[in-house]
Parts: structure tokens; sequence; C-alpha cells
């Protein structure tokens, strides 16, 4: 069983936008994120966006601590996502997976996501995560979080969480 969830684990290399650690943190769950991926980048570029947040904010609290470690300088953007005026969380992400198409993004912007889908650089989302989470035994259930999630004015439709249930073997 640690075999296999090690297995599974590795098959997922993050390199994470602003979005998806905001949200996690907002329903104190950002821990899934480095546990349920072999490895995982935050961009300088987001660990700024997170900053420049009150000082209250749970994902400020753990990039300052925890998610520290994560952090990194990026390098510079690539011309070709620069020329598609994302922000500079986003920018940094699709430039990193850009030069290492092993690393997905993590990403819930829409013109990010359609960059990515148009130069065919893999990525998920904040419930993406949330279902590899479950599949690498990292959190019991998935439907409780995509209800804190909509608590906290995450904005999910209801195909999109019916998918994540079936895929996470929580419906039929």
């Amino acid at each position: 069983m640690i075999w296999q969830r090690r297995w599974e684990m590795s098959e997922h290399r993050w390199v994470v936008n602003a979005s998806p650690i905001i949200s996690l943190a907002n329903i104190e769950q950002a821990h899934i994120l480095p546990n349920s991926c072999d490895r995982m980048i935050i961009p300088q570029a987001v660990e700024q966006e997170i900053l420049d947040g009150p000082d209250d904010d749970l994902a400020k609290q753990w990039i300052k601590t925890t998610g520290q470690r994560w952090v990194q300088d990026t390098g510079p953007v690539v011309p070709l996502v620069a020329a598609w005026d994302l922000g500079p969380g986003e920018s940094a992400v699709l430039s990193w997976s850009f030069l290492h198409p092993e690393y997905q993004s993590v990403v819930d912007d829409l013109a990010a996501r359609k960059f990515a889908k148009a130069f065919g650089i893999a990525l998920c989302g904040t419930i993406g995560v949330i279902v590899v989470a479950k599949k690498a035994g990292v959190i019991p259930f998935v439907g409780p979080l995509l209800t804190r999630l909509i608590d906290v004015d995450f904005r999910i439709d209801d195909r999109l969480c019916q998918t994540a249930l079936r895929l996470a073997g929580e419906t039929k």
C-alpha cells in the first residue's frame, strides 16, 4: 500500500499558482498540496501575490511558514507567455511548465488554463488537487472539501462537482 501510494504520488510534479494555495488555505487544507505530489514549486511571483494579501490571511501565514520550503526563483517569463498578458503568478507558473513539461501547472484562472490548453501544458486546478489527494490517501473524502470550498465562495459548477466525486469514487 505505501509503495503504491508513493508510486501514484511520483506521477505528480506541480508548479502552483496563488489561487489553489489561497483556496486550500481558506479551508485549512493547504497541506494537501505538498503531501499529494512528488515535487512542488511555488514561484516567487506567486509568493509575492500571496504576501500582498491581508496579514490575517491563512494563505499568507502558510506561505511564510510551511510553504516557504517550496518557493523558488523560476527565472524570467518566457516571451510567449508574457504575450498573453496574464498576472505575474500565472505567467511564472506557465513559463516554468512550458520550459519543464514534466511539471503540471496548478491554476484555476480561466485565461491561464486557455493558454495551457493552447500550448499543450499539462494542468490541473484546485479540484484536481483534491481528487489526487484522495487517490493518494492524503484525505479520506472529496465531498466535504468541495462543500467547504463552496462555503468560502469558491465557484464550482455542479457538473465539475459530480465529475470530481465520480473520479474520487464517491458516486456511481
